[in-house]
């Protein structure tokens, strides 16, 4: 290259040489665009277009391709990074390095689906094998497992074989494949192997006329596994199975996420995750007073016989809606892994555990005023229609002969994202708020009271006297939605006698509704403080950001460069008083050209410029 003739010669050694050749320096190094590559009088912006080539470039700034390598010396990024790529070979690049699949799964990885573990998928059919592990991303990536598929056939008078496929399978790993002259019984070797460039077609060459041949192919199935399927492997002869939430190329899975400040942030990989939080009421009003100050004013704060303590608290882990731990284990279990500090569990817990404390005389007005809409962020209006009918039911019972339940349950079903947020009555993500409630009699709710407010059912079936766990139970749903009034909300009303809640069909139906938005809304439901960055994303994004470089003006290119190739000529080691005219006048400065003067050998190596 031109540039380098101006450099200073040194003795170099190549290879096993036993003598040195006078070769140009290009460890060489001149400090002089270092020593005004951040003052603005010496430089201007310019923005690189895509596919813009250095030479060329420096042909539309300077009239000449052959300033081109001032581009790396004024700018750091640029030659640290390279020379901006174009789009379509960044997004090449992407899918050369990233070539797999890429599974998202909100399961506890930490220790099952290890690295190198086989696997398959339970509804597609297809396998593969663990590559790498992202637990911090609830992450696995995955490499398509190839199958052998055989094929016969004697060679033509080319001494070539064809074979095509016919389904939706593509040929790989030709390296792999097994050649049999099946005549004689013998592998071969010196064959040739050519595929198409879609796969599917393939020739093996170089084969004996007349010879029957037997070709082991590998083949790769066009099917892939599915969103929302069961994977399973096996592990230490034991059968392990999670599910997978998404399923990307992988160079489409997401690397990072980033905050509003552009820094990388952590999040929790479990998320979004259903928490529920159930609160155990005990009521100890009186029935006869109750029932007339409700019929007058049901929402009354001065209703002398709605009262009620609160029992205790409890919340659910990470993976499972029907686990309970109460509220003072919270230190216990957040050390144990099962719950996370911070998490809306403790936040929307203990908001009513600090209510109830301060409130000797909670009313069915205080928790909803306070709790349904001052933290839940329930609308007004339709925590109202909740409370009512709550009124509705206790009264109800009183009404009915019964003695009102000493104590009913009462539990919310929210979403919380990978920052550990709720989402809450700002959004469109649904929610639930359950109750439990006992009665040792039959109860018509809707002829008892006027204020049912469109139950979606009218009658309340005594406890068994045999068992004390046994409830009534009713859901509402839609709970975050502002401005939603749902009249008929109650849509389960489910008489349970299992206290573990495992065969609850509430639970189980909450449940499931929840997963089947967060399987249709997957990837949607990312904090609105937050940005998922994929790893060709981040390509791009590093790609774009050296596309703006500092360039030298244009009345200054000539005396840098005329300076540059004397300095590098005349000086070994040594400073140079020089000076460089610009528009604003003189500036003068030192710069120093520092150079190799021993001999070298080709043990070391250096950098042009």
């Amino acid at each position: 290259m031109s540039y380098f003739k101006n450099y200073p010669t040194i003795n170099y050694r190549f290879g096993d040489e036993t003598t040195s050749t006078q070769f140009q320096d290009i460890g060489a190094y001149i400090d002089l665009i270092d020593r005004v590559k951040d003052d603005i009088s010496y430089y201007e912006e310019y923005n690189l277009r895509d596919g813009d080539r250095p030479d060329q470039v420096s042909n539309y700034l300077y009239g000449s391709p052959d300033y081109h390598w001032t581009f790396y010396l004024l700018n750091d990024e640029l030659k640290r990074r390279g020379w901006p790529l174009t789009r379509s070979r960044i997004s090449d690049k992407a899918k050369e390095e990233y070539p797999n699949i890429a599974f998202t799964t909100r399961a506890n990885l930490s220790e099952q689906f290890l690295t190198g573990s086989n696997i398959e998928g339970q509804t597609s059919g297809v396998t593969g094998k663990i590559l790498r592990r992202r637990p911090d991303m609830g992450q696995i990536i995955v490499e398509k497992t190839p199958t052998n598929e055989t094929f016969t056939g004697t060679p033509d008078t080319n001494s070539d074989i064809d074979i095509e496929l016919t389904t939706d399978h593509t040929f790989v790993n030709s390296s792999d494949w097994v050649v049999t002259n099946t005549t004689t019984n013998t592998v071969v070797t010196n064959h040739t192997i050519l595929i198409s460039e879609d796969k599917t077609e393939a020739t093996i060459s170089n084969l004996s006329f007349g010879f029957q041949y037997s070709i082991v192919t590998k083949i790769l199935t066009d099917a892939n596994f599915i969103n929302g399927e069961t994977i399973l492997t096996t592990e230490d002869e034991v059968d392990k199975n999670i599910v997978i939430d998404k399923v990307v190329d992988e160079y489409n899975a997401k690397h990072h996420y980033e905050g509003s400040d552009g820094n990388y942030v952590d999040i929790a990989p479990q998320a979004p995750f259903i928490q529920r939080v159930s609160y155990e009421i005990t009521w100890t009003g009186n029935t006869s007073v109750l029932a007339a100050e409700f019929y007058s004013n049901p929402l009354s704060t001065e209703l002398t016989g709605d009262k009620f303590v609160i029992n205790q608290i409890n919340i659910s882990n990470l993976s499972s809606i029907y686990t309970n731990f109460s509220l003072d284990e919270v230190t216990t279990q957040s050390v144990l892994g099962n719950l996370i500090p911070g998490g809306s569990a403790l936040l929307i817990g203990g908001a009513l555990q600090q209510q109830f404390n301060n409130d000797d005389s909670y009313t069915i007005a205080d928790w909803s005023n306070n709790f349904l809409v001052g933290v839940l962020g329930i609308d007004e209006a339709f925590s109202t229609v909740i409370a009512l009918q709550l009124g509705a039911i206790i009264n109800s019972i009183g009404q009915a002969g019964g003695t009102p339940p000493t104590s009913f349950v009462y539990h919310t079903f929210t979403l919380v994202d990978n920052q550990l947020n709720l989402y809450g009555a700002e959004s469109n993500v649904p929610q639930y708020l359950g109750f439990e409630f006992r009665s040792d009699a039959n109860a018509s709710v809707r002829n008892s009271s006027p204020y049912y407010a469109a139950l979606a059912f009218d009658d309340i079936s005594a406890n068994s006297v045999d068992n004390e766990d046994e409830r009534n139970f009713v859901v509402y749903s839609n709970v975050g939605n502002t401005g939603t009034l749902i009249s008929q909300s109650p849509f389960i009303s489910d008489k349970t006698i299992d206290n573990t809640l495992d065969n609850n069909a509430s639970f189980v139906f909450v449940q499931n509704e929840f997963e089947n938005y967060i399987s249709t809304n997957y990837d949607t439901l990312v904090p609105a403080t937050i940005t998922p960055v994929t790893f060709l994303e981040r390509y791009e994004k590093e790609n774009e950001e050296v596309r703006t470089i500092k360039v030298l003006r244009p009345e200054v290119i000539v005396q840098f460069d005329t300076a540059f190739k004397r300095i590098l000529s005349e000086s070994q080691s040594e400073q140079i008083e020089d000076t460089i005219s610009i528009v604003s006048g003189d500036a003068s400065f030192t710069s120093t050209a520092s150079t190799t003067t021993s001999s070298a050998s080709s043990g070391g190596g250096g950098s042009s410029y």
